[in-house]
């Protein structure tokens, strides 16, 4: 049962494209794992949303994936 699902509205670097991306991991490890595969470098992340068992959460804005990173390490 897939119950960690991350959802982020990124913006490619390259050519100005929003484009969603859609995470689904059985626990915090793995979706960590899956969300360190992508080569971060070329996107900016201009939301997110986080659900899981636990709760519910995620942002948007400026600082939008500083925040995703806090909340990632403070999951695992």
């Amino acid at each position: 049962m897939k119950n960690q699902t991350l959802t982020l509205t990124i913006i490619n670097l390259e050519n100005n494209n929003e484009t969603p991306i859609l995470i689904k991991a059985s626990n915090p490890f793995m979706l960590l794992n899956k969300f360190q595969k992508i080569n971060m470098k070329k996107y900016y992340v201009k939301a997110w949303y986080l659900s899981n068992n636990k709760g519910q959460g995620g942002n948007d804005g400026l600082n939008a994936e500083a925040y995703l990173w806090e909340t990632l390490e403070e999951l695992n």
